[in-house]
């Protein structure tokens, strides 16, 4: 029994000294994971210049009322479109951050 294990022990052992790393596929991607492939040039997003502009254009428009309309709630009286301006600030952020891939 003793032989048998230590003929199991070797033959595992040559085994793995042979064959020692073998790429073994990803399931989730079907890649292999130990590639040695570096990926390809960055993707450079297509801006397109109009929008980003006019996207800033708002920004910049919409957080220049916000001193105001903050320290009209502060006093009591929240204006009625300044929860409405902060998620339009927020959706343009998001998109200019987006669309400059930053």
């Amino acid at each position: 029994m003793r032989k048998l294990s230590l003929v199991m022990f070797l033959a595992l052992l040559l085994s793995c000294a042979v064959f020692p790393w073998q790429a073994v596929r990803s399931p989730d991607t079907g890649t292999d994971t130990m590639s040695n492939t570096f990926p390809g040039p960055p993707i450079i997003p297509k801006i397109q210049p109009d929008k980003a502009k006019a996207d800033m254009e708002e920004f910049t428009r919409l957080s220049q009322t916000l001193p105001a309309q903050v320290q009209q709630a502060l006093q009591g009286a929240v204006p009625k479109d300044l929860v409405p301006n902060l998620k339009r600030i927020e959706k343009l952020s998001k998109q200019l951050r987006s669309d400059l891939a930053l």
